[in-house]
């Protein structure tokens, strides 16, 4: 029997509907089988009612960062991820790109991978599964944040999201009932586990309450060399003025953070 392959797709930039986009995305990935019944428009809507037929797209909940959302497309194939066809697809589509998070049932690989125009922009794989310190022993983070519109303050929120998301698989762990109820409990050091559960308990709380309020709106501001700030001043004309009071300076005078506070 063959392995399936579970792989999550996320499309950066897409302007129209997810709902009229899959038909187009599926005509191109897994496009043989449209061919089998071409004018039959009925089709793809049948199949969707099905459980989880093997490549059929299906729309998944959206991936949300910060306030930002991107569409998501669930799929399942035989023995490894869509990578031909999403390859294929990013070059029918090249204003878009895609991202695939893949995992190959049931004990893995995982990985991800990003598509732009035909071009691998970046790929990952590890051997994580389900397994309870898969987690901590093939640490990663999702590389789609980084591909997504997000303004600076927005990607300083989404690095304290993630610091939170670590803590809290720690946290799952050291609470799961596998890991509570796990025959090697009587050899572990009972005051030191609750003691560790406890900290855990209170520092995911903090981190939590403490995000409510952090914000980095006003702190980490937009690229000044763009028209996303206009009341700020030119980045060039600050740069010059700058340059303009330290051009006598030698390498010799010069000490480590002695200039920072002094930059306009």
């Amino acid at each position: 029997m063959a392995n399936i392959c579970e792989t999550i797709i996320s499309v950066v930039g897409l302007k129209e509907s997810p709902e009229s986009f899959i038909e187009k995305l599926s005509h191109v990935m897994f496009k043989e089988l449209w061919e089998d019944v071409a004018g039959d428009h009925c089709w793809y809507a049948e199949h969707v009612k099905k459980e989880y037929a093997l490549s059929v797209l299906y729309p998944r909940k959206p991936f949300v960062k910060c306030g930002v959302s991107v569409p998501c497309f669930y799929v399942e194939t035989k023995w490894d991820s869509p990578y031909k066809q999403l390859k294929e697809a990013s070059k029918a589509f090249p204003d878009l790109l895609f991202h695939a998070g893949w995992w190959i049932e049931p004990d893995g690989p995982t990985g991800e991978y990003v598509l732009r125009g035909g071009e691998l922009r970046e790929d990952t794989r590890s051997g994580a599964s389900w397994y309870l310190f898969d987690k901590i022993k093939f640490p990663s983070m999702s590389l789609l944040p980084k591909h997504m519109d997000l303004t600076l303050a927005q990607r300083g929120a989404a690095a304290i999201d993630d610091a939170i998301q670590l803590v809290k698989e720690l946290h799952s762990i050291i609470h799961s009932p596998v890991f509570v109820e796990s025959r090697y409990s009587p050899f572990r050091d009972q005051r030191k586990t609750e003691q560790t559960q406890a900290t855990l308990d209170a520092l995911l709380a903090h981190m939590e309450e403490a995000a409510k309020t952090l914000t980095f709106e006003g702190v980490f501001l937009p690229d000044l060399s763009t028209d996303v700030a206009p009341d700020y001043p030119p980045v060039t004309a600050t740069t010059k003025a700058f340059m303009d009071t330290v051009e006598d300076i030698t390498p010799d005078e010069m000490q480590e953070g002695t200039f920072i506070d002094d930059i306009p």
